[in-house]
């Protein structure tokens, strides 16, 4: 990321409801059994490569004729036969484009994957979103391995998530938050302060990135300020993690061959989870200086240690990192965007703070800024048009289920 600069287009997925299938057409154990018989008994033969054609062959004909589920749903046809390709359009940062054509082409309800639909129907979504069949789907644990821990995010069984989300929710209930305002206060001033200072390019997401390290880690970076070395050249190394990340989970087969991936598209990633951790272990080495997130997370309160095993709370720290740095972020920029390239909105919106608070220092002190009803308009409607985290909610509704009149069907 180069000082003064920000991303106004980030790659998006919408409503998103499906499940990767494996390449085997026909998903039953009694097939698979079958053919990895056959494919041992072909493999010493030298047959195994016409295994594979015909297996490759046998899906995608299954995948694009009528006798597939979800075969009535109108789409693209290379989108039928493998997820492949959407993961290229998101690898490009197109994927918001590219959806966004699919629906005025096709509809509200269009199918972009074997065994996948994408809608932008509202009523859809009390239906995905709340208690029902639908779970999380495995793309949230495509870069969890068998043997390790997932983050939050990671958590698909909803009996677990549950009990994990509960932790959380002592870091963001509203007493938590409250406590927080000081510590925005006091970058936010900074951040003023180095504008007023300073006649050149002021990087406005640096403070943001402290922002997030104050609230989840008591400081660490002071990234505004000059920071580490290593933290400000790799912190667009972080947005590329994520993106690279963003783009491989559409594939979730690929968590078994994560060990095979080339290192060059790895690099990026274990980096940001190694510095994550290294943050986190410097969290509880220095302890709190304030009631930050993992206070809470670590049961610091009464001193009696996190429930969470260490290794977890690695992972908890690259979803904190992100979750609190990247939307935050995105979101920031949208709103200085829109409003620099549209003069009449900006100078109406000084006016309503103008009117309000009758110095800057009013601005940290009043706690009303929910009375400024432009501002807020501005706030929402900047998260209208660019969410912070534009990548929508993936469900999976497991086989036997079928709901919203028909449109959700098992296994998709």
């Amino acid at each position: 990321m180069q000082s003064g600069t920000c991303d106004t287009i980030i790659p998006v997925r919408t409503m998103i409801i499906g499940d990767p299938s494996v390449l085997l057409p026909l998903e039953t154990p009694g097939f698979i059994f079958v053919m990895e018989m056959k494919i041992n008994a072909k493999a010493e033969d030298g047959e195994l490569p016409q295994i594979i054609r015909t297996l490759v062959t046998s899906a995608i004909a299954y995948r694009l004729s009528p006798f597939h589920p979800l075969a009535s749903f109108p789409g693209q046809t290379i989108a039928r036969v493998s997820r492949i390709w959407s993961s290229v359009i998101s690898r490009r940062g197109y994927q918001h484009i590219y959806y966004h054509e699919l629906l005025l082409k096709y509809g509200p309800v269009i199918r972009i994957g074997p065994n996948h639909i994408i809608t932008t129907e509202a009523s859809a979504i009390p239906v995905v979103l709340g208690a029902g069949p639908f779970r999380k789907s495995d793309r949230y644990v495509t870069f969890v391995t068998p043997k390790e821990p997932g983050s939050l995010l990671a958590v698909v069984d909803p009996h677990e998530h549950a009990e994990r989300r509960r932790l959380w929710e002592k870091g963001m209930n509203f007493k938590a938050l409250q406590s927080y305002k000081e510590i925005i206060h006091s970058r936010l001033q900074q951040l003023v302060s180095l504008l007023s200072q300073q006649q050149q390019e002021v990087d406005i997401n640096l403070s943001t990135f402290d922002i997030m390290g104050d609230l989840a880690f008591s400081g660490q970076f002071d990234a505004l300020q000059g920071g580490s070395t290593e933290l400000l050249d790799h912190l667009q190394g972080i947005r590329t993690a994520l993106g690279i990340q963003d783009y491989l989970m559409l594939l979730t087969w690929l968590r078994y061959y994560i060990p095979f991936v080339p290192k060059r598209l790895m690099t990026e990633v274990s980096w940001f989870r190694q510095f994550s951790t290294n943050a986190m272990l410097r969290r509880m080495e220095n302890g709190p200086k304030t009631q930050d997130f993992f206070y809470h997370l670590l049961n610091e309160e009464h001193d009696e240690g996190s429930v969470l095993p260490l290794r977890t709370l690695f992972r908890e720290a690259s979803l904190i990192i992100p979750a609190g740095y990247d939307t935050t972020a995105n979101a920031g920029c949208h709103a200085f965007f829109y409003l620099l390239t549209n003069p009449i909105y900006l100078k109406r919106l000084q006016n309503e703070v103008d009117q309000h608070f009758s110095n800057v220092d009013e601005v940290y002190s009043k706690d009303d800024l929910q009375n400024l009803p432009y501002l807020n308009a501005v706030i929402n409607e900047t998260l209208r048009l660019a969410p912070g985290l534009a990548s929508g909610s993936q469900r999976y509704l497991p086989k036997g289920n079928g709901t919203n009149g028909g449109i959700m069907l098992g296994n998709t």
